[in-house]
């Protein structure tokens, strides 16, 4: 159930560096980000309710 190609393997080498307490800068904006793009599709009246 993992996710292929690029995405995929920066969201492997990000999640490790997280692990490792190496998180970049920006990692946090990032992951928010990349949250709200698939809450937008998955469950779309989700994000209404948090602001």
């Amino acid at each position: 159930m993992g996710r292929e190609g690029p995405l995929g393997e920066l969201l492997r080498t990000l999640a490790a560096r997280i692990r490792e307490g190496q998180a970049p800068p920006g990692t946090l904006a990032f992951l928010k980000a990349h949250v709200g793009r698939k809450l937008r599709i998955a469950s779309p009246r989700y994000l209404e309710r948090y602001p």
